[in-house]
């Protein structure tokens, strides 16, 4: 029995999330304020809210087209009514008037997000070049001349191992002499090309300081855009817990919205 009864309340909570869900979506279809545009905010939640209760209120019918003859008898027109529905708003949407309306100052913002993005990431681009430039010259180093050294090559489908003293270039610095051996260049597997190519082995420094500096500045660049995000949103939280909605590209009060759609509707 008892659980009959808890399956019969899971069915009831799921049913009653679907009506609210579907509550939501007509109200969007029918909505002439957001069009085809799905509420994505709670501002966008609240400008819905609001015109679903001046069309209850005056009796409009939202889902006509622009025409004025359908709503003849409609009492949107009627001031009394109008006062009714900004009423009944500011009922459903109190508005915290000992919280003032927050704006944030984007270049403000960016200056103070600068300031502890340099804190935490302090290095400059010229610390950078130096700092991952030494770091490549520990990690690319060439062989010494006179030093004896292993070396692997390539020669059709073979690899072959010569083992021996490494004296340099050949004189037209297109191969290497180890021992009594001559190698090309060309013939170098990659990561002996580091070691007895200086052209191969300055790309490879290159690349890799370049690769890490911009690894670096682009950790910075994240670091600072969380931060700016995490700002605005902050910004638009207060606003929206203290009674304000984000509607039209600005910040209004739930009365100002109401008037807005209230002219919208009286001009349909």
């Amino acid at each position: 029995m008892k659980k009959k009864r808890i399956f019969i309340n899971l069915i009831l909570s799921l049913c009653f999330v679907a009506i609210t869900a579907n509550d939501l979506s007509a109200a969007q279809a029918k909505s002439n304020i957001l069009g085809n545009r799905k509420p994505t905010t709670d501002s966008d939640i609240a400008i819905l809210e609001i015109e679903k209760i001046v069309i209850s209120v005056s009796g409009f019918k939202a889902t006509e087209k622009a025409d004025k003859g359908a709503n003849k008898d409609a009492d949107i027109f009627n001031s009394k009514i109008q006062n009714e529905i900004i009423q009944q708003v500011e009922a459903r949407f109190p508005l915290n008037t000992n919280s003032k309306l927050e704006k944030f100052n984007l270049a403000e913002i960016e200056k103070k997000t600068d300031l502890e993005g340099n804190k935490k990431y302090p290095l400059t681009r010229e610390n950078l070049q130096k700092k991952y430039a030494a770091q490549a010259d520990e990690k690319f180093k060439a062989a010494q001349i006179h030093s004896k050294v292993t070396v692997e090559y390539q020669q059709g489908p073979y690899v072959h191992k010569v083992t021996g003293t490494y004296y340099g270039y050949t004189n037209g610095y297109d191969g290497i002499r180890v021992g009594r051996t001559v190698i090309p260049l060309i013939d170098l597997l990659p990561n002996e090309k580091t070691r007895f190519d200086n052209k191969f082995r300055k790309l490879k420094k290159e690349s890799f300081i370049n690769k890490n500096i911009a690894e670096y500045l682009s950790t910075k660049r994240t670091f600072a855009v969380k931060k700016i995000k995490a700002s605005v949103k902050a910004t638009e939280e207060n606003n929206e817990e203290a009674g304000y909605i984000y509607a039209w590209q600005k910040w209004r009060t739930p009365k100002e919205v109401t008037e807005i759609i209230i002219k919208h509707y009286r001009n349909k």
